[in-house]
Parts: structure tokens; C-alpha cells; sequence
């Protein structure tokens, strides 16, 4: 297999493909962790009790595969 960078034209993109587990692992390697489910909340809603549940946080894959 050969190392090679992110295709043309895809630099500034977010990596993409990675697992949780791959994500995680990475984080604890860098002496980081990933966001909690209260760090996701806090950025989805900005602690606005309003916007509960939440925008994304409904649409997100947190229990699927």
C-alpha cells in the first residue's frame, strides 16, 4: 500500500472515512480527546433551552453503523 496525500482540489476538506474507534485512537496518540455528548449539545444549541433537542444532533448517526 502506498502513503500518498488527499486527492486534487481536496486539501481544506474535513477527513472523511475514518471510524470512531480509528478517531479516538488518533486523539489519545495526540494526548487529546474526542468531544463529549455534552461538548456536541453545547455546540448544536449553544445552551439555548429553546432549541432542544437540538438541530443536529437528531439527525446524527450516534447509534447507527
Amino acid at each position: 500500500m502506498e502513503a500518498r496525500g488527499p486527492p486534487d482540489g481536496a486539501d481544506d476538506l474535513p477527513v472523511a472515512g475514518l471510524s470512531w474507534y480509528e478517531a479516538d485512537a488518533y486523539a489519545r496518540f495526540a494526548g487529546k480527546e474526542l468531544p463529549t455528548l455534552y461538548h456536541w449539545y453545547w455546540a448544536d444549541t449553544g445552551d439555548d433551552i429553546q432549541l432542544l433537542p437540538g438541530l443536529m444532533l437528531p439527525a446524527a448517526n450516534f447509534e447507527g453503523s
